[in-house]
């Protein structure tokens, strides 16, 4: 007994050591990102760029301020969490980071100095700050993960399709997570469970009875084990609740009424301001791919839809149009990525999302909003509500151009999928979740689809193996 003991101290104080090496890695990487950019950035100004000599208090304003903004850039688009994302992703997030202080820095001169910066300097500038951050980014990537303790993970099933799907995006990260172990909670009961934990440190639940998944939250708290839960809808709407002190007891209290009157207001004057800007922006560029369009095929320019919005209102959604004429001649279907039916220009336009642009003229005319659960099809939503009634939740807000689904998902994204994100947008709305959303957006154009390295058949495979276990007969 005092051995067991005694092991199981020595590996919390490995664990222990590790966390702190790792937390010590993150913590260096955020520091140099910063620091490498904001010099680079500084003796561009203060050499490359001839400018008229400035104030050594207002030099270093202009350099804290450029600090603060690249900080809260990064912030937004993820880049400074190593183990997280992969090195392709953090490099991209950060030179989009980058590229968006450098526009606030530029400002900054101009207001501050009255003095126009060269923007081929500029944007010179910008690429040697991408190169020289992709340049750390890989080697403290590495580091990290020679230090990181991986998830030897234990997975409990109820057995669905959707549970086998999640776990094996899960594996698809084989840098952190590893699979010891697949079983269904029809066949084991918790004195089995905890038998089985023996060089596993986490615990991935899927859809099982709440009883058990309630008894496993539990043993992972007491034991200091990794848990991670595949939320049912019910979880994420309660996962927004603010906390209710009545006396010296603590509540939850949901409203369950979308978003408050204070922050629709604000969201509309959002939606009014984004919308006018990118409109204008993209006049050009929305003419030229009219013209091409029409010159292609003869065909109508625009792409007209009946779609659900808030409270299930119907509205008319209006895109470019991406498609053959006869593209539904044989009754509607979802898009595929070699999908035939989409013509030259359209795949531009759908790589670009131009074809999406006029549905701010939705937003301009209240139906839409900026940022929202995606506008699908009246038959999808009907067969997707049939399915999963959950899915009509999702309809608590106007239906969104981008959204916090749409930047984490995939266009084949699972309904599931769907209505967890969607549900969890809608409980932690803010405005400054709008905001950051709108710029996160870019970040789907440098997000390409990974593969996979597990399979669900592979997992079927696993849990018929546990069936057959001998710890079954403890």
């Amino acid at each position: 007994m005092e051995g067991s003991v005694g092991l199981e101290c020595g590996w919390m104080m490995t664990t222990g050591n590790k966390r702190k090496h790792l937390a010590a890695v993150n913590i260096t990487y955020r520091i140099c990102m910063v620091v490498v950019a904001v010099l680079l950035w500084a003796f561009f100004m203060s050499t490359l760029q001839p400018m008229p000599p400035l104030h050594p208090g207002t030099r270093m304003l202009l350099v804290v301020l450029y600090a603060v903004v690249l900080c809260i850039f990064c912030g937004i688009y993820h880049c400074l969490q190593l183990g997280k994302h992969r090195i392709r992703e953090l490099t991209a997030w950060f030179s989009l980071a980058l590229f968006f202080t450098n526009l606030f820095g530029w400002a900054e001169v101009i207001i501050i100095n009255a003095h126009f910066i060269d923007i081929w300097l500029s944007l010179g500038m910008w690429v040697v700050q991408s190169l020289v951050g992709m340049l750390t980014i890989v080697p403290f990537t590495r580091r990290y993960y020679r230090a990181y303790e991986h998830k030897e993970m234990l997975a409990i099933l109820s057995d669905t399709a959707y549970e086998k799907q999640t776990l094996v995006k899960l594996l698809r990260m084989p840098e952190r997570f590893r699979l010891k172990r697949v079983v269904l909670e029809k066949d084991f009961d918790i004195v089995q469970i905890r038998a089985m934990l023996d060089g596993c440190n986490t615990i991935f639940v899927g859809e099982v009875k709440p009883g058990l998944k309630a008894t496993l939250t539990e043993y992972c708290f007491e034991n200091s084990v990794v848990l991670i839960v595949l939320p049912s809808p019910a979880d994420i709407m309660f996962s927004g609740d603010a906390a209710l002190q009545i006396s010296d007891s603590i509540l939850f209290a949901s409203e369950n009424i979308g978003l408050t009157f204070q922050q629709r207001f604000f969201k509309r004057a959002l939606d009014i301001v984004v919308s006018v800007v990118v409109l204008v922006l993209s006049a050009i560029p929305i003419v030229v791919c009219a013209i091409i369009i029409k010159a292609t095929d003869g065909g109508t320019v625009f792409f007209r839809q009946r779609r659900y919005t808030k409270d299930g209102a119907l509205f008319t959604m209006v895109k470019l149009r991406s498609m053959s004429m006869d593209s539904e001649k044989d009754g509607a279907r979802l898009a595929t990525s070699d999908d035939d039916r989409i013509t030259s220009i359209g795949r531009f336009m759908r790589r670009t999302r131009l074809d999406e642009v006029p549905q701010f003229v939705n937003v301009l005319k209240g139906e839409m909003s900026v940022v929202g659960p995606r506008a699908e099809r009246l038959e999808t939503t009907d067969a997707y509500t049939a399915a999963d009634p959950a899915f009509s939740y999702r309809l608590k807000v106007k239906a969104g151009i981008t959204g916090y689904a749409q930047i984490n998902g995939r266009y084949n994204t699972s309904y599931e999928d769907k209505i967890r994100m969607d549900l969890y947008y809608i409980e932690h709305y803010s405005l400054f979740r709008d905001f950051s959303e709108i710029l996160e957006t870019l970040k789907v154009l440098f997000a390409p689809d990974s593969t996979a390295g597990f399979e669900e058949g592979q997992i079927d495979e696993m849990i018929s193996k546990s069936a057959k276990d001998p710890v079954r007969e403890q």
